[in-house]
């Protein structure tokens, strides 16, 4: 599945052109691009937003309490980590205690998952079934705003739909969060995109998650 192997070179030959960013045998980052060759995934983020690796995002996420009372700790975020990609934020993230202020503004998440001989078969409803089920199972009060809608994104199979929960954390108080998530099926990993953002105080990028859906490409 994907837009196959040429047109993906061309779009990193495109993304590294005088590259004076960040380039490995990995990945790359040239201003707004971001290029993965190990994983054939490449996107262009909202202009003026920031990357991040997923370490900066523990002093955020470190403190989480889900549903049943547990609180995110160094192991939790080492698990979360693993699946993590790359962060995109709108703002910079800056001290702890402007993470206590929930001062943090709309950021998108890109996990990718490999698919292991147990779930090899799994089609993507199913594959969307069990990340809403998981989500029900850990976040509170979590809802379907808009149910799954089916696509295609990049020659790949997607689906996209839009919930909402409470954010609990040790050091700040309860706040409504509403999330856009795409699950992409590649073939060979599944990708995880959340779009996070903050309705009740203003926080929201529903058009800037829009542009970036449109820059997808995936080999």
């Amino acid at each position: 599945m994907g837009i196959g192997k040429l047109a993906f070179l061309e779009f990193v030959a495109e993304a590294v052109d005088g590259s004076n960013g960040v380039a490995g045998r990995d990945r790359a980052i040239q201003g707004d691009y971001f290029v993965s060759r190990r994983l054939g995934l490449g996107f262009v983020k909202p202009a003026a937003w920031h990357f991040h690796a997923f370490e900066d995002f523990e002093p955020m996420l470190a403190g989480n309490i889900f549903v049943e009372g547990s609180v995110m700790d160094g192991a939790d975020f080492s698990v979360y980590g693993s699946d993590l990609v790359v962060v995109v934020s709108k703002s910079p993230l800056g001290s702890e205690t402007e993470v206590e202020k929930a001062a943090v503004g709309p950021s998108i998440a890109i996990c990718s998952t490999s698919r292991g001989k147990e779930d090899a078969k799994d089609d993507l409803k199913t594959l969307v079934s069990q990340t809403i089920d998981l989500s029900r199972d850990v976040l509170r009060d979590f809802l379907i705003l808009e149910p799954p809608r089916f696509q295609m994104i990049s020659m790949c199979p997607a689906a996209r739909f839009t919930s909402q929960f409470i954010m609990e954390h040790s050091r700040t108080m309860p706040t409504l969060v509403r999330v856009e998530t795409l699950v992409i099926d590649q073939g060979a990993c599944v990708y995880s995109i959340n779009l996070t953002d903050l309705p009740a105080i203003g926080h929201t990028a529903a058009p800037e998650f829009d542009a970036f859906v449109g820059t997808l490409h995936l080999a």
